[in-house]
């Protein structure tokens, strides 16, 4: 994205007349690199403040559920959105978008440059599709722009990319570096056959401050994704 480039995200719950914004999050692309800033909307709904220090709210989920909703503070942002240091979008990625998007952006000059060629993530939550497809979708999305190489939690040795194809680095077989009391006790970060005995499963099924992973952007347990992951680990061949 060319510098002048601003990307904005808005989150809200409900739908229709009971729609209520929560946050918005902007990205914005300086000559000096990206700035991250998180942005609180009002009661009324009619503006959104600059909010660096973030904030808590209570909100209830489209499920009944009330949970204590966390906008992330501008440092909260940066370890997400961080490469070797630096920030970084981490959502418009190519693979993440369809070719008609790309070509549209690149007309309206919003790309400094387009791709060669790149591949597709699958739809997660498709009712058809390989399930190590899926899961290794998933985890690109959610997980892999903290587990990879100069990411935030690089120092894991995991790499969750979509592209990464070493099983060890993916976590197959591989005993955590300092995952402290967040391991549960288990031995591996996937296990194959077994996803009770995966660290990777159990930190996906936690909410609990500590434990719980993403540990940033979330505070209930995405079921769907945890079932997805937890059917490709039973479905490898245990070792």
């Amino acid at each position: 994205f060319p510098v002048g480039s601003a990307i904005v995200k808005t989150f809200a719950f409900g739908q229709g007349g009971e729609r209520r914004l929560i946050e918005t999050r902007v990205l914005l692309h300086r000559a000096e690199g990206w700035l991250a800033l998180p942005y609180v909307w009002n009661e009324q709904q009619t503006d959104a403040r600059l909010a660096l220090a973030g904030a808590r709210m209570p909100v209830t989920t489209p499920a009944g559920e009330t949970i204590s909703y966390r906008v992330p503070n501008k440092n909260q942002c940066k370890t997400c959105h961080s490469k070797d240091g630096a920030v970084i979008p981490i959502g418009p990625k190519a693979r993440n978008l369809s070719g008609e998007w790309l070509s549209d952006m690149e007309r309206a000059g919003m790309l400094a440059a387009m791709p060669a060629s790149h591949d597709t993530l699958p739809d997660w939550d498709a009712a058809e599709g390989e399930v190590e497809a899926l899961a290794r979708g998933y985890l690109d999305v959610n997980c892999a722009h903290c587990h990879q190489p100069g990411g935030a939690a690089s120092n894991s040795g995991l790499d969750l990319r979509w592209e990464q194809d070493d099983p060890h680095a993916l976590g197959i077989g591989k005993p955590p570096v300092a995952a402290g009391r967040g391991a549960g006790g288990l031995r591996v970060s996937i296990a194959p056959g077994d996803p009770d005995a995966s660290i990777l499963a159990y930190r996906m099924q936690s909410a609990e401050p500590g434990i719980a992973m993403p540990e940033l952007g979330r505070e209930t347990v995405d079921h769907d994704g945890v079932a997805v992951v937890r059917r490709w680990i039973s479905e490898m061949p245990r070792q």
